[in-house]
């Protein structure tokens, strides 16, 4: 085993607990970093599946299948963030609205 090995599963094990523990989530998205973060333990011991799992799927070397893999992901999670900011704006929008309809109500009310 690599000195570096135990210090990524550290690494891993400390991110998913950080996620399960800080994080309200859907069960589903749970359970989604959980498969992920076990994948990555399991490569992480045993990086030659790596190379094996892309050999059989024509890709060279099991480097280039990760980064194959990650790619698409990452441009998602992008995707979702951005839905997301663009759903905290809306959100906003509505509640400078409202603040604004009601700071104009308050002003026309005759004060006694």
């Amino acid at each position: 085993m690599i000195a570096f090995q135990p210090l990524l599963i550290l690494v891993l094990l400390a991110l998913l607990g950080t996620y399960m523990l800080r994080f309200r989530s859907l069960l589903r998205n749970r359970l989604i970093v959980l498969v992920f973060c076990a994948a990555s333990v399991f490569f992480v011991l045993d990086p030659e599946l790596t190379n094996t799992i892309a050999h059989k799927v024509g890709i060279s070397r099991g480097a280039d299948l990760i980064f194959y893999l990650a790619l698409p992901g990452l441009l998602f999670m992008i995707l979702l963030l951005y839905a997301k900011v663009i759903e905290q704006e809306q959100k906003i929008i509505r509640l400078t609205r409202e603040v604004a309809l009601q700071t104009a109500v308050d002003a026309r009310r005759p004060r006694t």
